[in-house]
């Protein structure tokens, strides 16, 4: 991006809002209570997928 003058510190300006650099903890501790709840779902998907297979019994 090759621009000179007054639009110079507009495009840094947008970018710096693109960025995100303005994030707060709140933000972080969403993202990370997210993050859990996914993980916790899929390990508990698989708990129930393998508890499931296992009252069958195997059979060869």
């Amino acid at each position: 991006m090759h621009d000179s003058g007054d639009r110079t510190q507009l495009l840094l300006e947008m970018w710096t809002r693109v960025k995100g650099d303005n994030a707060s903890s709140a933000t972080y501790i969403i993202v990370a209570v997210a993050m859990a709840a996914v993980i916790v779902l899929a390990v508990l998907s698989i708990a129930k997928k393998n508890r499931r297979s296992g009252k069958r019994g195997k059979r060869r």
